[in-house]
């Protein structure tokens, strides 16, 4: 268990890729604990949080705004040792 405190699913937003059945990653808003809800993009086992990364909403916007910049700029990742 990565986790030590309780969390609340409040919505989930969408599954990230779908190569990995057995552990998706998905990106929901989650309340953890008393704190307040955060974007959460991370895998998940039978409703078991794995790693993962909270972003609070200023940070989630700001990757938007690079990831959306990368993106319209017509870029890729470059291929790596391990690309299939």
């Amino acid at each position: 268990m990565y986790y030590d405190s309780e969390f609340e699913i409040i919505e989930k937003l969408a599954v990230i890729g779908r190569k990995d059945i057995k552990h998706p990653k998905e990106l929901n808003i989650v309340q953890w604990g008393d704190m307040k809800p955060k974007f959460d993009l991370r895998k998940w086992n039978n409703g078991e949080p794995l790693k993962g990364l909270t972003l609070d909403e200023e940070e989630a916007y700001d990757l938007m705004i690079e990831l959306n910049a990368f993106f319209k700029g017509g870029r890729k990742l470059p291929p790596g040792k391990y690309n299939e």
